[in-house]
């Protein structure tokens, strides 16, 4: 939450695409060095958290720029089908990921899944070096905080969106808790990483 209105500054000053590479490479290293570090054995709690600060927090770059970017991808007449399918992805991966990282970690363990998850990075940001967009003329720009405040203002003046933001949060701090307690219910009473996978 905190990463998406500096994200979205940015990726209204930068060009988006290199926002968004630069954020896959963040996330891909992240992910890398923590798969190493399980593979390894030598990971601890303070890394596991500081890397899924920094694999957050780059996410938090990627989606605005992504959803500025699409417009400059293909024309106007297919916009909402682009919009669509890009939504479709995103759920599907967010049903799908979840399940598919589960029985691989039970069959080859957190670490992999991580150097997998580190991949799939690579490969997103080789599509996006290889994605040729015209570059769009930028506006004046004034202040950084100027722009962040503006925005935070433009969010707020609208009741219907600050409540569907409210939502969100509530959710994701319940589905925080569901990642946390049902691995743990598995382990305990299920018998295991399969029967959470």
């Amino acid at each position: 939450m905190i990463a998406l209105p500096i994200g979205g500054v940015w990726s209204d000053r930068l060009p988006r695409q290199l926002v968004m590479l630069t954020s896959d490479v963040v996330r891909a290293l992240v992910h890398g060095i923590i798969g190493a570090l399980l593979i390894t054995g030598h990971a601890q709690l303070w890394q596991l958290a500081a890397g899924a600060f920094a694999f957050s927090f780059a996410g938090g770059f990627f989606q605005p720029a992504s959803s500025a970017l699409t417009p400059q991808t293909v024309s106007a007449p297919l916009l909402q089908c682009a919009n669509a399918l890009m939504g479709l992805s995103r759920s599907a991966t967010d049903v799908a990921g979840p399940a598919i990282a589960g029985i691989l970690v039970a069959l080859i363990g957190p670490g992999w899944v991580f150097v997998i998850d580190s991949a799939t990075f690579v490969v997103s940001a080789v599509s996006l070096a290889l994605l040729r967009v015209e570059r769009i003329a930028g506006q004046a720009r004034t202040n950084f905080w100027s722009e962040l405040v503006e925005g935070l203002r433009a969010v707020t003046s609208r009741r219907w969106y600050l409540l569907n933001l409210g939502a969100h949060a509530l959710w994701n701090f319940g589905v925080a808790a569901f990642f946390v307690l049902g691995p743990l219910v598995a382990k305990q009473r299920l018998g295991g990483a399969s029967a959470w996978g």
